[in-house]
């Protein structure tokens, strides 16, 4: 089985396909068809787990020629189940997520492909459904979380395909990331409820879904109440959200307008996390701002936008910190912060709360974050938020 033809680069109608299978796994087929075909592979298929030791591919996140060969797929994951395999995937997915996001990895750089390699029982049941070469790329910051996506090639394929793929992989791997984390957020839904956007209302924070205009088609009981207050964020009589700071509105229907239109190919830009400043003395909202098709057609036929998730530092998500701690191994000063982080008190006010100074604290934040794989406090309480979105 030869490579496919390389079209190296990223299509409209590939970036489309990607964001139709944010709120169904019924799509990911599809998507990963047009992923592969950008990269000049034949197979594609993306994983998630949460240690090495639970390595299991999932049919309904592979790509049609991995359809097609769904009995050596189940046949594999056997292997692994048994413990008959040679840590092949632990191997090549541990060094994976060494590396830095969006980074694509090859076997080449993992191993010979000598004969030994060609024999061990990994490869053998690769070889037999006519793939031999891979390129795996990092789709998680998260160090706690192994998420990526394996792309594979046949026996014969040339040598510089995979090389010519790490360029597509910089423009494909931030929003694969993010439809992945999009269906993350709404398969708990899903299963609960059957259905996604639906049920909004179920959500204990604020969703909006904004036109590229700005204007708000949909909100669900905790965005209206955030609304209603009219504290940093509104809506206007022609239904645009208004913010109360110029800089943050502007920066809000930028970001609409953009993220609106990566939802139909028009750029390629994932996501955006925006403060939205208050009236009064509260703690800034935090908006996070991401590209929305509706390919299951819950709402309306052919509804796009954007999906703006709603954190507001004064209303705690109901979330248990030791759970947090856990995941994260945070240290027992580390874990007494996440509370304080998402109720948004500042370093100083932490320090009194604990009576500590505020040095102290700013070390322990610094520590905190790097463990979470987080720059800030922004990107902090929105990991904590996909850890356990709150759904009641």
């Amino acid at each position: 089985m030869k490579g496919r033809p390389f079209s190296g680069t990223m299509t409209p109608s590939t970036l489309i396909s990607i964001y139709d299978a944010a709120f169904s796994k019924d799509h990911w087929r599809n998507a990963l068809d047009m992923c592969a075909r950008s990269m000049g592979a034949n197979g594609a298929m993306l994983y998630e787990f949460s240690n090495l030791s639970q390595v299991n591919f999932a049919l309904n996140e592979t790509n049609s020629a991995l359809h097609a060969a769904a009995d050596i797929l189940s046949e594999y994951n056997q292997l692994l189940a048994d413990g008959r395999g040679s840590n092949y995937d632990q191997e090549g997915l541990g060094a994976t997520h060494r590396a830095d996001p969006f980074e694509v990895v090859l076997d080449t750089d993992i191993w010979q492909l000598d004969e030994s390699y060609q024999a061990r029982p990994e490869v053998q049941l690769g070889i037999r459904a006519g793939f031999l070469r891979r390129a795996l790329v990092n789709l998680s910051d998260d160090p706690n979380t192994f998420r990526g996506a394996i792309f594979l090639y046949g026996r014969q394929c040339d040598a510089a395909v995979p090389q010519q793929a790490a360029e597509v992989v910089n423009q494909l791997g931030p929003h694969l990331s993010k439809a992945v984390e999009l269906n993350r957020f709404t398969v708990e839904l899903r299963r609960r409820y059957d259905a996604a956007l639906a049920v909004l209302d179920k959500i204990d924070t604020g969703i909006l879904i904004l036109t590229e205009a700005g204007e708000i088609i949909l909100k669900n009981s905790a965005a209206s109440e955030v609304l209603a207050e009219g504290d940093g964020l509104s809506v206007g009589p022609d239904k645009v959200v208004s913010c109360f700071a110029a800089e943050a509105e502007a920066a809000l229907k930028d970001a609409a307008r953009c993220l609106a239109g990566t939802a139909v190919g028009e750029n390629d830009e994932a996501g955006r996390i925006i403060q939205i400043a208050r009236k009064s003395s509260k703690a800034a909202l935090v908006a996070v701002v991401s590209p929305l098709r509706d390919a299951e057609m819950e709402l309306e036929r052919n509804l796009t936008g954007a999906l703006v998730t709603l954190i507001d530092p004064q209303k705690p998500m109901k979330i248990k910190s030791d759970v947090v701690a856990g995941a994260y191994r945070l240290t027992v000063a580390e874990h007494r912060l996440v509370d304080f982080v998402l109720k948004g008190l500042t370093n100083k006010e932490i320090a009194l709360e604990l009576d500590v100074s505020p040095e102290t604290i700013k070390s322990q934040m610094k520590s905190m974050f790097e463990k979470c794989g987080c720059r800030n406090r922004v990107s902090f309480v929105w990991r904590v938020f996909q850890f356990a979105p709150p759904i009641f």
